[in-house]
């Protein structure tokens, strides 16, 4: 529990033994009640300790880094033959919405060094590698549907714009098929 809920705890508490509704008097007696009982997230050390003792509250918040780095790492153990996808590079002005990782997912080949050796051949470093769960894992090429998505939305927008009809949009060269009007001016 944070510490103001815990002084609202410690106040309403108070309130209901003394059926005193007039908390703002009693303040400074549950404020040094707080500090003074000792708090399992700061080592079931008290808070005026910590004020005391600065370096044991720095040493506490290191060995809890420590910790979750530690479990971080045992958590992103890449083997061969596990499945990963790759961080794609983003863009300066890239959006929030863009894709993270690929949508691709390879297979870990071979460990070479610090690097890891993928299904395609490329080369990457473990903090580039998100580890995918065998039963996610497809090496088939998926769509990137928010980038499809976008890309529509923006062509409509635009023809919305210019007052386009898209059954006139000619999309590619091959699209084009020319009129007779064309064939007889060839001719």
């Amino acid at each position: 529990m944070d510490m103001l809920g815990c002084l609202l705890a410690l106040t309403f508490r108070l309130e209901k033994r003394n059926g005193n509704t007039r908390w703002i008097s009693n303040i400074d007696s549950i404020i040094k009640n707080y500090n003074k009982t000792p708090h399992s997230g700061i080592g079931d050390n008290t808070p005026n300790e910590m004020e005391k003792y600065p370096w044991v509250a720095r040493n506490i918040a290191l060995e809890r880094v420590n910790e979750y780095q530690q479990k971080e790492a045992r958590k992103k153990q890449i083997k061969v033959g596990d499945f990963v996808r790759i961080l794609e590079k983003k863009h300066k002005l890239s959006k929030g919405t863009d894709q993270t990782y690929s949508s691709e997912v390879y297979k870990v080949k071979e460990k070479d060094g610090q690097y890891y050796v993928l299904s395609d051949g490329t080369k990457t470093r473990k903090n580039f590698l998100l580890l995918v769960p065998k039963s996610q894992a497809t090496t088939e090429k998926k769509k990137n549907v928010v980038r499809e998505a976008t890309n529509a939305r923006r062509i409509k927008n635009q023809l919305n714009r210019e007052d386009i009809q898209p059954k006139r949009i000619r999309r590619r060269a091959r699209d084009w098929k020319p009129t007779r009007k064309a064939l007889e001016s060839f001719q």
